[in-house]
This record gives C-alpha cells, structure tokens and sequence, in this order.
C-alpha cells in the first residue's frame, strides 16, 4: 500500500512558498505524490489550528497510511493529528 504524503505550510505562508515548491519538487524527483493544502482564509482571525485540523481531517483517506510533515504552524497541526489519529505518521 502507498503512503500519501502531506505537506502543512506554515502561518500565513501557502502551498506557492519557496518552502513548499522546494519540497514538492524532491517528492517529485523520487516520485511521490505530495498534498499541500492551502489554509490561508480571507483574514488571519480564520486561521486557527481548530480549522486547520478540520480541513485536514477531509484529506485524509481511509485506505491509506498518510504521512505529514508540516513548518511551524502546520508542523503543530501535524504533530497534533498524527497524536490523535493513529494511522498518520509526523
């Protein structure tokens, strides 16, 4: 079975950061497939790890390990669900 890979940007940054694009292109040197969200929202008061946690929680498949790896604010997010859901890796 394939893991899925899923990558949680940090506050205020999106999946379009230097950060980002420079770990999706490794992904995809060794030929992986890597999820990164977006969890920006209309204003700051709306990015909240309680949101966060929600919009990842409808990400994750059902049949599937999933890793994530997150910076900063998402790393919280990361390390938050992979405590709470036990199929996830972080």
């Amino acid at each position: 079975m394939k893991t899925q890979y899923i990558y949680l940007h940090g506050f205020a940054s999106s999946p379009n950061s230097a950060k980002a694009q420079y770990i999706n292109e490794r992904f995809s040197e060794l030929n992986h497939s890597l999820i990164i969200p977006d969890f920006n929202q209309n204003d700051f008061s709306h990015l909240t790890l309680s949101r966060q946690i929600r919009q990842i929680s409808q990400l994750l498949p059902l049949d599937t390990p999933v890793t994530l790896l997150g910076s900063s604010f998402g790393g919280l997010t990361a390390a938050y669900l992979a405590e709470n859901i036990i199929k996830l890796n972080a």
